[in-house]
């Protein structure tokens, strides 16, 4: 997640990977804290969007796993990403957001 600015751009460059992300996200988060965080500000999500499982941040970059809901054995489903999966990976992006605004931690981003 890239920020407006050279500065900022400059200190994302080696970003290329997964991997390389995740090297640079050396500050584990608390998943349910975060959650948490979320349902204060208004954003309350139940059992099944809560699909993030592991999140770190470092400077200007968050990472994540994520987990789509399980679905009942035999069940077809019309989606190709799940929507709570989607969502969950929007969580992430606005703990990215927020990673890069330390300033503005009360903020919530919203697509």
């Amino acid at each position: 997640m890239r920020r407006r600015g050279a500065a900022n751009a400059e200190a994302t460059a080696g970003l290329g990977t997964v991997a390389e992300a995740r090297a640079q996200c050396t500050s584990p988060v608390d998943v349910e804290a975060y959650y948490a965080r979320l349902a204060r500000a208004g954003l309350a999500y139940g059992p099944a969007f809560r699909g993030i499982r592991a999140l770190a941040v470092g400077k200007n970059v968050a990472v994540g796993t994520l987990e789509a809901p399980a679905t009942r054995a035999g069940q077809n489903t019309p989606w190709i990403l799940h929507p709570a999966m989607l969502d969950a990976a929007f969580h992430l992006l606005g703990l990215a957001l927020a990673a890069a605004r330390p300033h503005a931690s009360d903020c919530v981003y919203l697509p």
